[in-house]
């Protein structure tokens, strides 16, 4: 090929290369087949389609609705058969912490005498006899138990599945032991004069016999007291025994073990006893985790805590406590038990306008004792018709202003200007003294107003329980005192109204003296026979009525606060004393959960 031919294609093919040649025409109608394709399938796709929006719509929402309904439908379904077979129940475990006023000093039983101390015996002690629901004696260490036709010989048997906190094996030694313990004038126990004079003899490593010198229907009773380690306080002398380091870090055998005192606040007597279950105790599964008793200064920092939740339980606020803490928070609830126990006011009778018996009898037909269940304690209390709990009838005199006012009336106590009675220039005015907590204030107030309508004046002392016995009660400086009376399971009131009680250690605070009612009382507590004594004491209340040193006002309740999640003792029962509320303490729950139904 020549030169100008190889030039000429190879220009040629470079510049088809380089400039290539867009034809105008060529891509206008392309452009508009595009076009005209691109709304083609736009009407037949899109437009023409778009009212089948609105029904695809309505048929999704109608799914979705239909969807949402059955699974609501199911969900009430197996909600409906859960409850069938499920409930809330109390759970296992957890801490429950109770809370009430008062201090600990000693954890010694020998020696305790607050609430809160009495309450930590009863968690860490054994007794060889405890209470019942029906507050009658059962056994607890001992095995068994019996009384001899004369009524002065008991003979116990001990259990042989009971262990110290240490893991001992509690025996018949450690029974002897604190017995003889309680016999010693040494020890200054208050237990020294139920024991004095009783003799205690070991039969076998099983069992002992008790005798008392004479015949003392009550002692039973006193076989509740709590059993101390002989191998721990053996050899401690009992001068020294109050102060042992036994009295704060004690050992005992009961549902729960002693963990640790912690003290939160000196001022406010603000401390917390840290308990754990016992696994080894004889007499149930612990079901509580823990137990914690917390102490407080006064009824205002004990609602604040059950309020706050600092504690579960409440015990023995005063009824208007009870009702704040209730309005704030509805959910805690109160279980209502009766006390054996009874407030009066006890009438000094040696007192120079009291010691006529017809101006005590006047003063307690003046005294409305319903209204002040009714308005002092929103009704938490029971009406008391004399000394006794277990009496039938109404012995103490009925509500009666007429009769008061002529009974003062014809005793020469005349309404002066003043309405306020005199004799011989003297006005018929009363000092009543009281502690100055619980529901003594609210109920001081009532009997104040009451009386005056009879044209008696009141002059109200509410004095701390550390200054009233010593500054009041001990040399009867008053002319009545409001106070409660503890009478337990036995109706025996011997110390509370025989004349050879009535001194500044003894119990008669009345300085009531009737040669009648001492021989009934003397005469009934030697008595066996339950229907035998109960005649005895019907009588005493007939003379106690005729006398009236005091006025029977009402049977307390043990008002025990705690939170819904709680399950504690049987709401409507009756305690012999406040710690007998424990006596089921292992079966307690302090949370719940959602459990099977049982059958």
């Amino acid at each position: 090929m020549a030169l100008d031919e190889k030039n000429h294609t190879k220009n040629t093919s470079w510049r088809s290369f380089t400039r290539l040649g867009v034809k105008k025409g060529v891509f206008k109608r392309t452009a508009r087949k595009l076009e005209t394709a691109s709304v083609k399938h736009a009407r037949r796709f899109i437009l023409r389609r778009w009212s089948n929006v609105n029904s695809v719509s309505r048929r999704m929402i109608s799914w979705l609705v239909l969807t949402a309904l059955l699974i609501g439908l199911t969900f009430f379904q197996m909600s409906w058969f859960q409850a069938g077979y499920m409930t809330e129940g109390p759970q296992d475990g957890g801490v429950y912490a109770e809370g009430m006023v008062g201090e600990i000093e000693t954890l010694n039983p020998l020696y305790i005498s607050t609430q809160p101390e009495k309450t930590a015996e009863k968690l860490l002690f054994s007794s060889l006899l405890a209470y019942d629901r029906d507050n009658s004696l059962r056994s607890d260490a001992a095995k068994s138990w019996d009384v001899s036709d004369d009524g002065k010989v008991y003979t116990i048997n001990l259990r042989d599945d009971i262990y110290w906190h240490d893991g001992s094996k509690l025996t018949i030694e450690d029974v002897l032991f604190t017995i003889k313990l309680m016999q010693s004038p040494g020890s200054k126990t208050s237990l020294y004069k139920s024991w004095a004079g009783v003799s205690v003899e070991k039969i076998t490593n099983k069992q002992i016999r008790i005798t008392t010198p004479t015949v003392y229907a009550p002692f039973a009773h006193a076989l509740t007291f709590s059993i101390l380690p002989k191998h721990i306080l053996d050899g401690v002398t009992t001068s020294k025994l109050r102060e042992h380091s036994f009295s704060r870090i004690p050992v005992g055998s009961g549902p729960f073990k002693f963990q640790r005192i912690q003290i939160i606040s000196p001022s406010t007597n603000r401390m917390v006893i840290h308990m754990e279950k016992n696994d080894k105790y004889y007499g149930g599964t612990v079901r509580l985790s823990r137990f914690q008793i917390h102490t407080f200064k006064s009824s205002e920092y004990l609602k604040k805590g059950i309020l706050t939740g600092e504690v579960n339980a409440a015990f023995r606020l005063s009824a208007s406590d009870i009702q704040t803490v209730q309005s704030q928070n509805p959910f805690i609830k109160n279980t209502h038990m009766k006390l054996n126990n009874g407030v009066f006011a006890i009438f000094n009778t040696s007192s120079p306008i009291l010691a006529d018996s017809t101006v005590r009898q006047a003063l307690v037909e003046a005294t409305n004792r319903r209204s002040i269940i009714s308005d002092a304690l929103y009704g938490n209390g029971a009406l008391m018709d004399g000394p006794i709990l277990v009496q039938s009838g109404n012995f103490q005199l009925s509500y009666d202003t007429r009769k008061a006012a002529n009974k003062l009336d014809q005793l020469g106590w005349i309404v002066g200007s003043d309405d306020i009675r005199q004799k011989d220039g003297q006005k018929l005015e009363l000092e009543i003294v009281a502690p100055d907590t619980g529901d003594y204030p609210a109920i001081l107030a009532l009997i104040t107003k009451q009386w005056k309508q009879v044209g008696v004046k009141t002059s109200v002392k509410l004095v701390d329980r550390d200054e009233l016995f010593g500054e009041f009660v001990q040399p009867r400086s008053y002319d009545v005192f409001l106070n409660e009376l503890s009478i337990g399971a036995d109706p025996d009131v011997y110390a509370y109204w025989h004349s050879s009680q009535a001194k500044p250690e003894g119990l008669n605070f009345a300085n009531y003296k009737s040669s009648i009612a001492d021989d009934i009382l003397s005469s009934a507590r030697s008595r066996m026979d339950s229907k035998l004594r109960l005649s005895k004491y019907q009588a005493f209340a007939e003379r106690w009525s005729i006398d009236s040193p005091a006025i029977a006002l009402y049977q307390p309740e043990a008002n025990y606060l705690t939170v819904s999640s709680a399950v504690t003792g049987e709401d409507g029962s009756i305690l012999a004393e406040p710690s007998t509320r424990l006596r089921s303490v292992h079966e307690w729950t302090a949370q719940s959960a959602t459990v099977y139904k049982t059958p």
